[in-house]
């Protein structure tokens, strides 16, 4: 039976060797789904920002993932879901996105909707505030502030995100701290990160990307469900 197939779009212009592993990640997670799927990942224009690090540069990233989201061709991709955890491009509704010629799903507004269908309260960490700020108004869009309890901000730069080993040292320090014990459940807030943390008790910590995939492998392919 033929797979799934999911067009991931990253959320500014990646240097080459970041594309690569980024998409090669995907790929990876994509097979290992609860229902395996084929991810691609594509990368915006060089006129698109290089980081998350203004406003500006989210309405930007906004912008340029919709306009590819809405352009990708249904014989190419089942599904559409921007590589970032701010589901830039993404409506708040369920509605507009998945009635285009290839529906468009957020990281975001799948795993917040499955925590808060779970009871889960949750809390998340970000790199600076600006991700901080836009991840707040999302979720707020999405009707899901009221489970919602802020994000603790770590202040790293756009290099924080390709070492592994310092973003989960911070994590892990986020973890231990008041709003995350209060919530009980961290949202990492990256999508290219692996939570690498040792979870002996206390709040638990959602990776995205991998959580997403597993959902959206669950929505693409439900007559596959019984056999997982």
């Amino acid at each position: 039976m033929t797979r799934p197939r999911v067009r991931c779009i990253a959320p500014v212009h990646l240097p080459a060797d970041r594309l690569a592993w980024r998409a090669e990640r995907y790929r990876a997670l994509g097979l290992s789904a609860v229902v395996p799927i084929d991810v691609d990942l594509v990368n915006l224009p060089s006129s698109a920002p290089p980081a998350l690090d203004t406003r500006d540069a989210v309405e930007a990233s906004i912008g340029a993932v919709r306009a590819i989201a809405l352009g990708v061709d249904p014989t190419e991709a089942d599904a559409v879901m921007p590589d970032c955890i701010l589901d830039p491009g993404v409506m708040a509704g369920f509605t507009a996105d998945l009635d285009e010629p290839v529906p468009v799903f957020g990281m975001t507004r799948l795993v917040a909707h499955h925590l808060v269908a779970g009871g889960q309260r949750f809390s998340a960490v970000t790199r600076n505030q600006a991700i901080a700020d836009e991840l707040a108004r999302k979720l707020d869009e999405y009707g899901l502030a009221h489970a919602f309890a802020g994000t603790d901000v770590i202040d790293g730069s756009l290099e924080l995100v390709s070492d592994h080993e310092e973003w989960n040292a911070r994590l892990a320090a986020v973890v231990r701290g008041p709003r995350a014990t209060a919530a009980g459940t961290v949202y990492n807030g990256c999508s290219a990160v692996d939570v690498d943390l040792e979870q002996d008790g206390g709040p638990r910590v959602v990776d995205p990307a991998p959580l997403a995939l597993d959902l959206l492998a669950l929505v693409l392919a439900p007559s596959r469900v019984s056999a997982v």
